[in-house]
């Protein structure tokens, strides 16, 4: 049986290729970006045959997941949500530990770059028991370690942040994986931000370029272009950041994504010597509607531009968004930059004290929270039990532990204070 829905064309468009393994089995592997294009436009109609016809067939599995990477890697970030997470469901169901750890793993990554975070651990929390399930799972363990280290950074624990990394990469070196090399790279770069150590994180930053202004990984290294200018402008290296930009740019590849125009706006304005074009290019990055999915990346911009329209001394100006920053950082539960943003406004005369209620499920352990998501569904202790690999038991356990937290009594209040 072929791949129901899944055509050849489709598969190509998406950057996707069929070869064989050493073994002389057939796997869909993910081209470069140049090659996948941005043929997603029919990806939803895909999907609706697909739970009916692909569940059980491995090789349409396999390119169900060459899609998913596709969409990553072409920043239709959503869409790898969407893509990844119905795939993960059909691999819950048929308990296949190594898959489940493996798709679970790219699905929490997909899941923290759109600003799911609570989200983001219970998946990674779910990589890693299903990884212990079968062993031999490195890749997956490294990938999750890293991301749990830059989860812990934007949420303000720069220890933990730091300690995690350096569990993950002590046995490995991460020059021979150049995504988890850029990543790691960014883990740190959060976690000296969140502690307000600019220097440190523009070195890090840095890094996600070779000396002579190449890409350590195709996509991963552009997305850090914003983050690299902020730095640069902080640490009085302006010009030196320039010139990495300038660099950098002669590598993109003919059509790049809605994210990275507008990460590049924001680095552009940041470094631009007219404050005409700063201003407009920084009111891109940060108001452009479709903009919205990647909140975090959104909520840094909006705060780049209220920073420097309040020492332009235009605090009337600066309020706006400024405050949309601040409500975006305490969404996201991102607690340094909540606190620097918020210091921010205040400059312009805004009492901050009344500020929104943090995220709840932030408190949370990542295995509370997966079994407090799956409660709030409905299940019960012991279905919760058979999809987590659990005991009953040490369910109802974090259950009773994650009530308090959470300022409920019984699990029929979860549906109103967890997404």
């Amino acid at each position: 049986m072929g791949e129901p829905g899944i055509g050849k064309t489709s598969l190509l468009e998406a950057g996707a290729k069929k070869v064989k393994d050493q073994g002389g089995q057939a796997r869909w592997v993910l081209g470069r970006p140049e090659e996948a294009g941005l043929a997603f436009s029919g990806l939803d109609a895909l999907l609706h045959p697909w739970h009916k016809t692909l569940a059980g067939e491995d090789q349409s599995l396999m390119a169900w997941a060459a899609l998913g990477a596709a969409a990553w890697a072409l920043d239709e970030t959503e869409m790898a949500v969407h893509l990844l997470g119905t795939m993960l469901e059909i691999y819950r169901q048929a308990s296949t530990a190594g898959a489940n750890a493996t798709v679970a793993s790219a699905h929490a990554l997909a899941l923290f770059e759109v600003g799911r975070w609570p989200a983001a651990l219970a998946s990674l929390s779910e990589s890693d028991r299903a990884a212990s399930a079968v062993g031999g799972m490195e890749l997956a363990t490294v990938s999750n370690h890293i991301l749990a280290s830059a989860l812990a950074a934007v949420r303000g624990d720069s220890e933990r942040a730091k300690q995690t990394l350096a569990d993950a990469v002590r046995d490995y070196d991460l020059r021979g994986t150049r995504t988890f090399d850029v990543r790691a790279r960014q883990a740190s770069a959060l976690a000296a931000l969140a502690e307000g150590d600019h220097e440190a994180a523009y070195f890090h930053l840095s890094r996600y370029f070779h000396h002579d202004g190449s890409p350590v990984h195709f996509h991963s290294s552009f997305h850090g272009l914003g983050d690299l200018a902020a730095g640069a402008v902080r640490t009085g290296r302006s010009e030196e950041a320039r010139v990495t930009l300038d660099t950098a740019m002669r590598h993109l590849p003919a059509k790049i994504s809605l994210r990275l125009r507008l990460i590049l706006c924001r680095a552009q304005g940041l470094l631009a010597d007219d404050a005409t074009r700063t201003e407009e290019l920084l009111r891109e990055a940060a108001a452009n509607p479709d903009g919205d999915q990647w909140p975090f990346e959104r909520a840094l911009a909006l705060a780049d531009l209220g920073e420097w329209l309040r020492r332009r001394q235009r605090p009337a100006d600066a309020r706006a968004p400024l405050g949309e920053a601040l409500e975006l950082f305490q969404g996201l539960g991102a607690v340094p930059w909540t606190t620097r943003t918020a210091a921010e406004l205040r400059a312009t005369g805004v009492d901050t004290a009344e500020g929104r209620r943090p995220d709840a499920t932030m408190e949370l352990t990542p295995q509370q929270l997966a079994i407090v998501q799956l409660a709030a569904q409905g299940l019960s202790n012991k279905e919760i039990a058979a999809r987590l690999f659990l005991s009953p038991r040490t369910v109802g356990f974090h259950l009773n532990r994650a009530f308090p937290k959470l300022g409920v009594t019984s699990r029929f209040q979860l549906r109103d204070v967890v997404a």
